[in-house]
């Protein structure tokens, strides 16, 4: 036990000595030897290899960290070489190298935060609000509700070039709650299974129909590349913990990770060209996608992946915009900005924007989103840096660790729930969707138990005599 503790303060020691030193070259302004690049290139392999044993905390640690390495990664290879299509001015080796400090500095504060959050001690506790089986059938009816709303909101991308049209309807995050419900339904199926006796396999069946149904047809189908794979991870991370109680990555994961990915990566070229120059001019984007990877663009940037690049391009020139005074801090404007961007777009039309439009005002491109560090610095300086990477970790182990606690409890498990079921677009895209999400998720949480007592309580009148 002993030897446990050691290693525990020896990693927390490495990984905090490593910030600290970032933190000090940060302020003396010095460029980065290659050495220490690597020391702490290191130093991200054993943190992502600590986080092993909960596949969303790896991913969590793993989409934190990649932005910063690759970007200075490129510039440490030729100061000439470019890991973005967009905003190229603010790609120099004096950025990368704040940006790869401040990555030193975010993923300890994101250890710490994740640390913390499973170190609270949580109750064991029964559902405070009383359930049966029946209410897998509601949840069912819900879902399948809103998959066919998806459905009906977006074309099919074999038959309509994707984003060009679409059909308004009054509340624009469905993806969300579908994902969301998902989750509840799984969890429901999980907690009554033993109940459904001889009848299980038909639940079974209506799960997997259900699951198609919104990831595939509804989703990835209609383009919706990271509603699909948040959706998937959360399958991922349920039926592991209800089956086998563990959420580690083993090989089989690992595995059916790398598929996937490499498989999202190539319906996210088909879904902009299919309708319009079929199966063979698909197949020729694929081609020349796979080609642009293994030998580059030819315009200097040697890593071309789509989502990386972009967001790595909104943290260079976050940096670039508050060194050239183009922008002054926002000292947690845009974060107050949540609570007004809370309702749905038809209530509060005269809402905030998005951060993702801060460079087409002042004149510049971006692929879309804001990086979660982007938007710390913008906020806060270095000390955002430190201060929302520990916030989010620490939300994310403490959710985890209620609902895991209370795997069976709707109450328990809602906030977890809302976070994975956004889980990439808030890493990839914006923080403004974890706060979204979880709104959305208490919302449905409320709705469902709401939904049910009307259902109780009109069998209950129907019961009483006359």
């Amino acid at each position: 036990m002993k030897l446990n503790i050691n290693k525990s303060r020896l990693y927390y020691f490495i990984i905090s000595f490593n910030a600290f030193v970032s933190l000090y070259l940060y302020f003396e302004n010095n460029l980065i030897h290659p050495n220490f690049y690597f020391f702490s290139i290191f130093l991200y392999a054993m943190i992502l290899f600590h986080n092993l044993s909960n596949v969303i905390f790896f991913l969590r640690t793993f989409f934190l960290g990649i932005v910063g390495f690759i970007a200075h990664g490129i510039k440490l290879i030729d100061e000439n070489l470019l890991f973005s299509f967009h905003m190229q001015e603010t790609q120099t080796i004096e950025i990368t190298s704040i940006m790869f400090l401040f990555t030193n500095i975010a993923l300890f504060a994101s250890e710490l935060g994740l640390s913390l959050g499973k170190r609270i001690k949580v109750k064991k506790e029964d559902s405070i609000i009383y359930e049966s089986s029946k209410i897998f059938y509601l949840v069912f009816i819900m879902l399948f509700t809103v998959a066919s709303l998806l459905a009906i909101k977006k074309p099919l991308i074999f038959f309509t070039q994707y984003a060009t049209e679409t059909v308004n309807l009054p509340i624009q995050n469905f993806n969300t709650i579908g994902n969301i419900l998902l989750f509840i339904l799984v969890m429901y199926f999980f907690k009554y299974k033993n109940l459904f006796q001889k009848k299980v396999h038909i639940y079974k069946i209506s799960l997997i129909f259900i699951s198609l149904y919104l990831l595939v047809f509804s989703e990835l189908f209609r383009g919706a590349r990271m509603d699909f794979l948040n959706g998937l991870i959360g399958l991922i991370i349920l039926f592991n913990l209800y089956t086998y109680n563990t959420v580690k990555i083993n090989l089989k994961i690992f595995t059916y990770g790398i598929v996937f990915f490499i498989l999202l990566q190539i319906i996210g070229i088909v879904r902009s060209v299919i309708a319009v120059l079929g199966v063979d001019g698909a197949i020729t984007a694929i081609s020349g996608y796979l080609e642009r990877i293994t030998e580059g663009d030819g315009n200097g940037i040697i890593i071309v992946q789509g989502t990386i690049n972009n967001i790595a391009a909104t943290f260079s020139g976050t940096i670039y915009m508050l060194q050239n005074n183009l922008v002054d801090y926002y000292y947690g404007n845009s974060y107050y900005d949540y609570i007004l961007r809370t309702p749905p777009q038809f209530l509060y039309p005269n809402r905030p924007q998005s951060l993702a439009w801060i460079f087409d005002n002042h004149g510049m491109t971006s692929g879309g989103g804001f990086f979660e560090l982007a938007e710390a610095y913008l906020n806060f300086g270095v000390f955002g840096i430190f201060l929302v990477p520990f916030f989010i970790s620490f939300i994310l182990s403490y959710s985890f660790k209620i609902f895991s606690t209370n795997k069976y409890s709707l109450k328990h498990s809602i906030v977890f729930f809302s976070i994975v079921a956004v889980f990439m677009r808030g890493e990839l895209y914006q923080t403004f969707t974890f706060y979204k999400g979880i709104i959305t998720g208490l919302i449905l949480y409320y709705s469902i138990y709401v939904l049910y007592g009307l259902f109780h309580l009109k069998n209950f009148r129907r019961a009483q005599p006359l």
